[in-house]
């Protein structure tokens, strides 16, 4: 009933400056994994790939970690299986109608809203990634070419 609740409240207009808050939190959360990710393959290279100009954050790591936990320890388990189940399973809009069923949400109205938001949501954050990851990328091969030319 309380998570009902939550779900209808950020899908309505009113939860709108919530959902934006979430969505730079992923934005960044997902930046630092990418930032993440490239230590881990300069490491495991020995070091023939450079590892990221700009280093992650392991106080969000380990606060991303905390919240995916806590998360999957307080969703059900029909929650659960809608948000991670991956591969060739559900499309999005499969598991977006399984995870308003799973909370009581059975309009079929607040559904629909939930899968636009979801795809807002997943669209914006892909891009602003790529955004970041192609900065990132643009400034790191900018400073390279200098040095080279210095």
């Amino acid at each position: 009933e309380i998570l009902r609740g939550v779900v209808e409240f950020l899908l309505a207009e009113t939860g709108r400056p919530y959902i934006d808050a979430l969505v730079e939190d992923l934005v960044e959360t997902g930046d630092n994994l990418q930032l993440t990710a490239g230590v881990v393959a300069s490491v495991a290279s020995g070091g023939l790939l450079p590892p990221p100009a700009d280093k992650p954050s392991l106080s969000r790591l380990q606060t991303f970690s905390q919240i995916l936990a806590g998360v999957s320890r307080a969703a059900g388990s029909s929650v659960q299986r809608g948000l991670f189940s991956g591969g060739s399973g559900p499309s999005l809009e499969e598991r977006v109608k399984a995870v308003t069923k799973s909370v009581g949400i059975a309009d079929r109205e607040m559904q629909e809203r939930a899968l636009r938001e979801t795809q807002r949501i997943t669209g914006t954050v892909a891009v602003r990634l790529a955004e970041l990851s192609a900065r990132r990328a643009l400034r790191t091969t900018t400073q390279g070419l200098l040095r080279v030319l210095e």
